[in-house]
């Protein structure tokens, strides 16, 4: 199912550069990371026509089979799910201009577990997508499987690791690129955004919010409708721990519905911007499914009536970036304090660094998350965006790894379930992770534009 997507899914010599930057603000160096910084960047050749190849496949786990965990809340205290409520997917968009290709998968997972991308790397035939220009995201539902994660701290909390899923998982983001990658059609892109003020809220009992919905769209040679990627910062939370069926949550009910408002057989993906505190604002009225689904075909008619603005591109710029994170050494929570030490983290979190991800597509940046941003801090990285030309930054979180909650210093020092649970390097952490997402915005910045627009 490559190119022209039908609505349904199935269970040239690249040149790497890589660059050392200055020495980090003091902020950084607080954290005893390395002076320099390691930069992947992807091949910047010459613009051509765009082509674009989609697909998708079916990561239901079987629970009908073995006992598997709902990941997401604590309080459902590791009980296996119960059934399949409405089935999880991964979708994969192949971008390639040029000598540049790039590949956005979503997958409807409460985030992407740690050595999964690199496992996905592994495991795909494709050889024309490099670490650097592949940016897998989970849609953040908490009604999603557990039991992907080796880290020994989401074991403990969310149960054992299930190596069986893991691989089943990996295998099947793998296929699901090499099938969008291996029939591509010409394409253009285009992108517009509106904010959805009532639509969302500060769970912090904070006033900083990030109503702002963008839809980037994608047609085939003919102008009919191929993709739509959309981004939106919500936590999906509409089903709560009392749910034991596996769900995709709002995020699956918006792709469903935008999937049928556009036609054509056109592939919806969902990502989730800087949402570490901003709270879904589903109707009240029913019970958790029918909310779901209210939320849902809402955000799908809003994002329907924003793809209609969007100016077409055929030739868009291409690039990808990554950037280096040497992590520093896990902190207590205030929640877990008397409970674990400092050294005893260290085993919980044995990861030692992490990446930020950049994707540029003509107007529109992508900055690859590995975790739940707080909206202040994405809001910042946005206007940065903008003051370089870029029209359209995305924040795209839970991408490619996990490192938890990432504040501003004071969240972190006020307090709140973020900090004191789920926020593990420390209150400066926040101003690591913004200082070397900046970078990967400068470096793909350079090139601002958007291509040439269809007439």
């Amino acid at each position: 199912m490559a190119g022209a997507y039908t609505g349904q899914c199935s269970a040239p010599d690249e040149v790497v550069v890589w660059l050392t930057l200055k020495p980090f603000a003091p902020v950084l160096l607080l954290y005893s990371l390395a002076p320099i910084s390691t930069v992947m960047l992807g091949p910047t050749g010459a613009s051509s026509r765009l082509r674009a190849g989609v697909a998708c496949i079916d990561i239901t786990p079987p629970v009908e089979k073995r006992p598997i965990p709902l990941h997401g809340y604590f309080g459902r205290q590791q009980k296996p799910a119960q059934g399949v409520h409405d089935r999880l997917f991964a979708k994969t968009l192949v971008l390639a201009n040029g000598g540049e290709r790039i590949a956005i998968v979503s997958a409807d997972l409460l985030w992407i577990p740690g050595g999964m991308k690199a496992r996905v790397l592994e495991l795909m035939r494709s050889t024309d997508i490099r670490a650097e220009a592949l940016l897998l995201c989970g849609t953040h539902s908490h009604s999603a499987p557990a039991a992907l994660d080796q880290a020994p701290v989401y074991q403990i909390v969310f149960g054992p690791f299930d190596e069986a899923l893991f691989e089943e998982i990996a295998q099947k983001l793998a296929t699901v690129i090499d099938e969008a990658n291996s029939e591509l059609v010409p394409a253009a892109t285009g992108a517009a955004a509106r904010n959805l003020p009532g639509l969302s809220s500060n769970r912090r009992d904070e006033t900083v919010t990030d109503p702002e919905l963008t839809v980037l769209k994608v047609t085939d040679g003919a102008g009919e409708p191929l993709a739509a990627l959309t981004n939106f910062n919500a936590h999906p939370t509409v089903l709560g721990p009392d749910n034991f069926l596996i769900s995709g949550d709002y995020p699956g009910a918006l792709q469903r519905h935008l999937q049928d408002r556009i036609g054509n057989g056109a592939m919806v993906l969902f990502t989730n911007g800087a949402g570490g505190d901003q709270m879904h604002s589903a109707p009240e009225n029913g019970d958790g499914f029918e909310r779901v689904e209210q939320y849902g075909a809402q955000l799908a008619d809003e994002a329907y009536a924003v793809m209609a603005d969007a100016p077409m591109h055929e030739s868009p710029h291409i690039e990808s970036v990554l950037v280096k994170i040497d992590l520093p050494d896990p902190k207590v929570p205030s929640g877990y304090r008397g409970l674990a030490t400092d050294e005893y983290m260290k085993t919980l979190f044995p990861a030692r660094e992490t990446r930020v991800a950049g994707v540029r597509i003509g107007d529109v940046l992508l900055v690859g998350i590995p975790g739940e941003l707080a909206a202040k801090i994405g809001l910042a990285l946005k206007a940065h965006a903008h003051s370089l030309g870029i029209a359209h930054p995305l924040i795209i979180g839970l991408a490619n790894d996990y490192v938890g909650y990432i504040l501003t210093k004071d969240q972190y020092v006020k307090g709140g379930y973020e900090s004191d649970k789920g926020s593990f390097y420390g209150p400066l952490f926040g101003g690591v992770m913004e200082e070397h997402a900046r970078q990967a915005i400068d470096l793909l910045a350079r090139n601002a534009g958007g291509g040439n627009a269809r007439g």
